[in-house]
């Protein structure tokens, strides 16, 4: 055996896959064989350059005898040689190759080729070298597995083809679906036996929508699609199969209860899915408002884009803290309160009202308790105790609108609204808490920083450690105590508006009452604002009224008055203490009084039922620039103010500190202008300044004349009139001078207007131009003659016209002209030109006028003319009427013509004939129709004669000729009386009379009845005796 080299195989699969006739398909597998190397060592790839089988063990033999080798390509093809192959560089013409190929022995080589592949059976094996065949097999039984090929001796190759057969079929399906595990898969085609069921499976989270079979002969498969719309199956039939789906990537939506989504993409078994890039909104079906968490992440708005994977929705509960800003409670970290809740013993935590829930027992926390009161929900509690009750801190939250209510109220006696052993603290939402011992009260402290809080009770609002109002709504309302009440620390209002109202409306025992800003409301039955310890209003609006008290009243400090900015106001019906100006601040009342530092009891008296408002006056050093010129506007000038402050000032600013008032700055002249102090400022600057004229300039409009003309003006145009005013505003009389005069020559002059007068505007006056054009120059009287008619002679056809300038020239031609006026003979339309030469002072004119002599009138009558039935017409000439001037037939053209309206045979009758074809450029020539009267014609015979000769013959002979007539038919008749238009016959020798003759009709006169005589003559007759022999 020769030197074994390295041997690699490539099995490339050029599988072809094709149906036969109806039954089955075939499998193309073509192995080609490359032998290269030095090693004992082979193996052979496939087509995808995977390796398909290896020998480590290739010494002497690749393939022998006792040792078949399976190709592993999925087929199980097994190629066992009956004895040792060999390789060679050679070919079989001692020839090198690029390609080193095997070779059989010096006696042929039988192969025994086996398939392992259930169902797949031999239809041919070839060897090849390159293109050229070796060997191959034949006569192959059906459904073979195995058999033979002999390959002659001292043959090479290199490619093995095998074609195998399967009675199986192919299906073809789109992209977006995966198909069951094949019978057989060939060139990555699947393929499957017929009656074999296949499944079809959409792809992960995608359902089939629609889904459709079609054989190769184009018959419908029927598919059975699954419940869940994910998988399809069908029977295989008989040949191949093409399956044509769509498919819709979905999802599912999970939200918790209470939330509501838009209609689903489909529900499947009872699940809604959702197609991928489908918009899902969500409904909440609480009150209030919620937010959205999908998948984990807050989403903006209620709906979302399904993308590539399931949703899961959760909600969160939206709320207002005390810092305005929104904070979001997820599901899961609060309670939901509901009628059926029960609310007896509540602990600590979060809690949120949506929708309307109502208790009619004591609602009660256990620990620090934070309520939400959603939009649009309602919490009402009646109670014969405390309506709400919290063992610890009490908050009460918000949602955006505000809108959220909580009624509480409690009945029993000494219960209270709202009761809190620790604060309560109430930021958003209408809150209104009645009890018959207090509205709301905090053991540890009230503060409301927003919401509608309305409190009442014997007290509104008690807070044992302080009032604190920063915002909101507030009214509390005492009905026999205090409405805003405080025994150890501070009330304090920073904002908000506050309404208080009780015996004292706002009172506090051991601390102080400050008010710093918003709108406080406090009346009393006996004090409105009471504080032993002392009031200090450091800004806001504040309004303290009492009934028989006071309205500001502090027993051992100072009622302390002061303002933050220039709108607060302090308005006290009185005020009882020792009342003092906040220091650096002053206020005034109504009528401008100032009030600063510690204020005397006659203070305190003017100021009772005043509204303070804050007032600074005018630095000192505050300096009004100087105020440049004005110029008159025609309405009162108040210019602006350059207020100058001394250094470290800050500046002020017009209308919040000061104003400008300016009174009958109107004309033109000296005026005065005064600063004034408004808002927190009060004095007065005074600042004189001087109001020039406007500049007024009259123009007087430009005028065009012509030569000829007077002067004359458009009027004037003014330029530099203030807002509305106009020409009325002036003195003086509206004149002009000209520097032109009538006649002047044509060119350019001045217009000057001058006289008018006024103490407000400075008028200068312009001149205008006056410009004298040439003039056009008018005819008058030039018109055509009118109602010319040709009359054989020469006659003007214009009247003579005047012009206003120059000579009046005339022409026929319009190059030749004169001033005598046109004459003409003819009849027919003449343009008359004419014109006027241009001069210095006038233009040209140049114009045509038609002129129409008429035709005269000419009638051409035909003369009358009788003929008879039968002739053609005729005419005997025409008469004319309307030759003028002696003038005939002769000049007249064309050539006279008749036409008639009768034609040879027509009836006896009247006709017209009418005559035509002359022509004349002078006469309009009518043609008249004379009468044309065909009479009726006579009727002669000819031809008519006895026949001559007659001689009795026994028969019947006619007796005379056919005649003929010129019309009618010719009638014949043997006694007058009986006509008839046969000829007339006898057969008696004797003398007939034979009558003839025509009838009468439209057209002719009858021919009366003549006769003939014939004669048929005897014929002779012999009369002989025969002979006779007697005896």
């Amino acid at each position: 055996m020769k030197n074994i080299k390295l041997f690699v195989f490539w099995a490339i699969f050029l599988l072809s896959a094709a149906v036969s006739s109806a039954w089955a398909t075939d499998v193309t597998l073509t192995y080609k064989i490359s032998v290269t190397g030095t090693i004992p060592h082979a193996y052979i790839t496939n087509a995808d350059g995977e390796t398909a089988c290896d020998w480590t063990n290739g010494i002497g033999v690749l393939w022998p005898a006792n040792e078949g080798h399976t190709m592993n390509d999925g087929y199980g093809i097994t190629f066992t040689p009956n004895q040792e192959l060999d390789k060679t560089g050679k070919n079989e013409n001692n020839k090198s190759t690029s390609t080193t190929a095997f070779s059989t022995e010096k006696i042929p080589t039988t192969f025994t080729v086996s398939v392992g592949k259930e169902g797949f059976y031999f239809k041919s094996v070839t060897f090849k070298e390159d293109n050229t065949e070796k060997a191959s097999s034949s006569n192959i039984a059906p459904n073979s597995t195995s058999i033979g090929v002999r390959v002659p001796a001292n043959k090479f190759f290199n490619y093995i083809t095998v074609v195998l057969t399967v009675d199986a079929y192919a299906v073809s399906v789109p992209e977006n679906l995966t198909i069951s595990n094949a019978f057989a898969t060939i060139n990555r085609v699947k393929y499957y036996k017929a009656g074999e069921t296949v499944t079809l499976t959409a792809k992960e989270n995608e359902i089939i929508n629609t889904i459709t079979g079609v054989t190769a002969s184009n018959e419908n498969v029927t598919i059975n699609l699954a419940v869940d719309r994910k998988t399809a199956t069908f029977k295989m039939p008989s040949e191949d199969v093409t399956i044509t789906a769509t498919t819709t990537e979905v999802h599912t939506v999970s939200v918790p209860d209470g939330i509501t989504l838009s209609d689903a993409f489909i529900n499947i078994s009872g699940t809604d899915y959702y197609k991928k890039g489908q918009t899902v909104t969500f409904g909440f079906s609480g009150s209030g408002s919620v937010v959205y968490f999908v998948n984990g992440e807050r989403i903006e708005g209620n709906s979302v884009t399904v993308g590539q994977e399931d949703l899961k929705v959760e909600i969160g509960i939206p709320y207002i803290d005390e810092n305005g800003k929104e904070q979001i409670r997820k599901l899961g970290e609060y309670t939901v309160l509901t009628s059926l809740t029960d609310v007896s013993n509540l602990g600590g935590g979060w809690y949120v009202v949506q929708g309307k829930v109502k208790y009619s027992n004591q609602v009660k926390f256990s620990g620090d308790a934070h309520l939400i009161l959603a939009d649009g929900a309602e919490m009402v509690i009646k109670s014969e105790t405390d309506g709400i009750q919290a063992d610890k801190k009490l908050t009460i939250y918000g949602q955006n609108g505000q809108s959220g209510i909580l009624n509480d109220t409690a009945n029993g006696s000494g219960s209270l609204g709202i009761y809190s052993k620790g604060t309560v603290s109430i930021i958003g939402g209408t809150v209104t808490a009645t009890g018959s011992n207090g509205g709301i009260y905090g053991s540890e402290g009230v503060t409301i920083n927003g919401g509608i809080v309305t409190a009442t009770g014997y007290n509104g609002i008690y807070g044992s450690q302080g009032v604190t109002i920063n915002g909101g709504i507030v009214t509390a309302t005492g009905s026999g105590g205090f409405g805003i009440y405080n025994w150890k620390r501070n009330v304090t209002i920073n904002g908000g508006i506050v309404t208080a109202t009780g015996f004292n409306a706002i009172y506090n025992d051991f601390g102080n009452i400050t008010i710093s800003g918003g709108s406080v409301t406090a009346t009393g039955k006996n004090n409105g604002i009471y504080g032993p310890n002392g009031v200090t209003i450091n800004g806001g609006i504040v309004t303290a009224t009492c009934g028989y008290g006071y309205g500001i009243y502090s027993q051992n400090s100072d009622i302390t008055l002061g303002w933050t900015n220039s709108n607060d106001f302090i308005k006290a019906s009185s005020y009882k203490g020792s009342v003092q100006i906040a220091e650096g601040k002053s206020f005034k009342d109504e009528k401008g009084n100032v009030y600063s530092g510690s204020l005397s009891a006659n203070d305190l008296k003017a100021i009772e039922r005043k509204t303070l408002v804050p007032a600074v006056p005018f630095p000192d050093n505050m300096v009004i620039a100087d105020i440049p010129d004005q110029i008159y506007t025609g309405d009162s000038i108040c210019p602006m103010a350059d207020v100058t402050m001394p250094a470290g000032v800050d500046p002020l600013v017009k209308g919040e500190d000061y104003k400008v008032v300016c009174k009958e700055n109107l004309n033109a002249g000296t005026a005065t202008l005064s600063v004034q102090g408004v808002g927190i400022y009060y004095g007065e600057i005074k600042k004189t300044f001087t109001i020039a004229k406007a500049s007024l300039t009259v123009t007087a409009k430009d005028k065009t004349i012509v030569y000829g003309d007077e002067p004359a003006n458009d009027g004037v145009e003014y330029d530099g009139f203030v807002g509305e005013e106009n020409a009325s505003v002036l003195g003086g009389k509206l004149m002009y001078s000209y520097n032109y005069k009538k006649l002047d020559k044509v060119g350019k002059y001045t217009i000057t207007p001058s006289g008018l007068t006024s103490n407000n505007y400075k008028i200068t006056f312009a001149a205008g131009t006056l410009t004298v054009e040439k003039a056009d120059v008018s005819v008058e009287a030039l018109a055509a003659k009118e109602m010319l008619v040709y009359s054989g002679k020469s006659q003007e056809l214009v009247t003579a016209g005047k012009t206003n300038f120059g000579t009046l020239l005339y022409s026929l031609d319009g190059e030749k002209y004169s001033a005598e006026i046109p004459t003409a003979t003819d009849a027919k339309t003449y343009t008359v030109y004419y014109k006027v030469a241009e001069g210095d002072n006038w233009n040209a004119l140049a114009k045509t006028i038609e002129v129409v002599i008429a035709k005269a009138p000419l009638t051409v009558t035909a003369k009358d003319k009788s003929i008879v039935y039968g002739n053609e017409p005729a005419n005997d000439g025409v008469e004319y009427d309307g030759f003028v001037g002696g003038e005939n037939a002769s000049v007249l053209g064309g050539e006279l013509s008749y036409s008639y309206s009768y034609k040879k045979l027509d009836k006896a009758g009247k006709y017209t004939i009418t005559p035509s074809g002359l022509t004349s450029g002078n006469y309009e020539i009518t043609f008249a129709a004379g009468t044309l009267t065909v009479e009726k014609a006579d009727i002669f015979v000819d031809a008519l004669v006895a026949k001559e000769k007659l001689v009795y013959n026994g028969e019947a002979q006619e007796l005379v000729t056919a005649g003929e007539t010129n019309f009618g038919t010719l009638l014949y008749s043997f006694d007058g009386e009986k006509y008839s238009a046969e000829i007339p016959a006898a057969t008696d020798a004797k003398t007939y009379t034979v009558y003839y003759k025509v009838a009468e009709s439209d057209n002719w006169n009858a021919f009366e009845a003549k006769t003939i005589e014939v004669v048929i003559a005897k014929a002779p007759l012999t009369v002989t005796a025969k002979d006779k022999s007697i005896v």
